[in-house]
């Protein structure tokens, strides 16, 4: 949750330039969202798009890789635990 909420505090301006942009806020307060603007994988694409926070951008996708890493072997363990449950 750290993790989103961090993202999503470094997206404020690109959330609050895109509802100025649609018309949904005059300006004069910030726009959040947690969902997409705090996807991890959002944040790594439009960091290497835009490279303006390269030290966010390394320390995200560093915990990202981590964690896919964790998820899939995991998984893979799961999945070998249920293999020899059948045989």
């Amino acid at each position: 949750m750290f993790m989103t909420i961090w993202i999503t505090n470094q997206t404020i301006p690109w959330m609050t330039a895109l509802a100025e942009t649609t018309g949904s806020t005059d300006g004069s307060s910030l726009i959040a969202a947690m969902d997409q603007g705090g996807c991890p994988l959002t944040y790594i694409y439009t960091q290497l798009c835009t490279m303006e926070n390269l030290a966010g951008l390394a320390v995200i996708a560093v915990i990202y890789v981590i964690c896919m890493v964790f998820a899939i072997r995991c998984s893979r363990k799961r999945a070998a635990e249920l293999d020899a449950e059948e045989e």
